[in-house]
């Protein structure tokens, strides 16, 4: 596994070292709210395993909220890898951990293939592109 960037580790990994891994810093906010802000370029693998990650994290504290920011992320997945990963989410989400997903509104597919698959799965996940709406959503 590779090294994790996070507050409690804020060591760099080197791009060359990209084993398909997460690359991601974590803050906790006063609300218990954890946020990843994930970085680097995006494949299927990293975010799966970001959001094995994300949810081990939150059973870990007892959080049952998360962001996961992907704006700093590089590239796309192709429409079926979207639809991958919210097949993975059925798999292994927990419906007690609620999800905001942030990403940048070009990447963004007009129907939000990720969001309307999930939650036909009954993952509680919802996307957007502004952190404050993800974060106001989560409060409700």
């Amino acid at each position: 596994m590779g090294m994790r960037i996070s507050a409690d580790n804020p060591a760099a990994r080197h791009p060359a070292e990209d084993d398909g891994q997460p690359e991601y810093t974590l803050r906790e906010l006063e609300d218990g709210t954890l946020c990843f802000t994930l970085t680097g370029a995006m494949s299927l693998e990293k975010l799966t395993a970001a959001g094995a990650e994300i949810l081990a994290e939150c059973m870990r504290r007892g959080c049952r909220r998360a962001v996961a920011d992907a704006r700093a992320m590089t590239g796309d997945l192709a429409i079926f890898d979207w639809h991958r990963l919210a097949t993975a989410f059925e798999h292994t989400w927990t419906r007690t951990v609620s999800l905001a997903i942030v990403d940048n509104a070009e990447r963004l597919k007009p129907d939000r293939f990720l969001e309307t698959t999930a939650r036909n799965r009954g993952i509680d996940v919802m996307v957007f592109s502004d952190l404050d709406a993800a974060l106001a959503w989560l409060q409700d």
